[in-house]
């Protein structure tokens, strides 16, 4: 996949994706982009998927419930992964001036 022509302040990527797990679309994406704020949503959490996540590079992780409430972080979620990178992006740049 080319990503490089794409910029996105934050992905936010389900783990049900056509013809590609969440996860590898993560690795796939943060291999060409590894500074791009990615946050997961599934409707199946587990540890072992939590750790997965990490092991792919995202950036937050959350987990889809029946009465919605997820919606209410998501918001927030989405906020601090944005300046999680933010932050990182100006760390890297001091570096590089």
């Amino acid at each position: 996949m080319a990503f490089a022509s794409f910029s996105f302040d934050v992905i936010l990527s389900d783990l049900q994706l056509p013809g590609m797990h969440g996860f590898e679309f993560c690795k796939n994406l943060k291999r060409e982009k590894p500074n791009q704020a990615v946050v997961i949503l599934t409707g199946k959490g587990s540890e072992n998927m939590a750790v997965l996540a990490i092991k792919a590079g995202v950036d937050d992780y959350v987990v889809k419930d029946s009465k919605g409430s997820y919606l209410q972080i998501l918001p927030v979620v989405l906020s601090q992964a944005l300046n999680h990178i933010n932050t990182l992006r100006g760390i890297i740049q001091s570096w590089v001036v």
